[in-house]
């Protein structure tokens, strides 16, 4: 396939992570331990998709 983020599956996916994200950040202040454990999530992610 050409064009992989075209894939409905992909978008979709792509569209729950920025919520996923975007939802906790835009409450407001986290916690330094909620704030790495999300940069720890998505440190982790990207090396498991480089690795494909």
């Amino acid at each position: 396939m050409s064009n992989n983020r075209s894939l409905p599956e992909m978008q979709r996916a792509i569209h729950n992570f920025r919520m996923a994200l975007n939802l906790p950040l835009a409450k407001g202040a986290l916690s330094l331990e909620a704030l790495y454990a999300i940069i720890d999530a998505l440190d982790n992610a990207a090396r498991r998709i480089e690795r494909r």
